[in-house]
């Protein structure tokens, strides 16, 4: 089984409320979950047209949400609206998160 090479580019993801020596590592887990996320569930569907763009997206998380949680729930998120699904961010959809 062969796998689709795919390139995601955010234009902008702000983390107002997140100290900025904790951006990085949410963005490297938002990465990690989104390939977790096509490797386990496929690329969606929506992703298969070239130049497709996602409207912005509030999540809105709890004071004290860890990088690691806010990082999944933002790719999750991602992943989801990609699918077309309207499944909130903050359902998680693997047990642990």
């Amino acid at each position: 089984m062969s796998q689709a090479n795919l390139e995601l580019t955010i234009g902008r993801l702000l983390l107002p409320d997140l100290p900025p020596s904790q951006r990085a590592r949410v963005t490297a887990v938002i990465e990690q979950e989104l390939t977790r996320l096509w490797a386990e569930q496929g690329v969606p569907a929506g992703v298969a047209r070239d130049g497709l763009a996602l409207d912005a997206a509030t999540i809105e998380l709890p004071a004290g949400t860890s990088a690691q949680a806010m990082g999944v729930q933002v790719a999750q998120s991602i992943y989801n609206r990609l699918a077309g699904t309207s499944r909130p961010a903050t359902e998680p959809t693997r047990s642990g998160t």
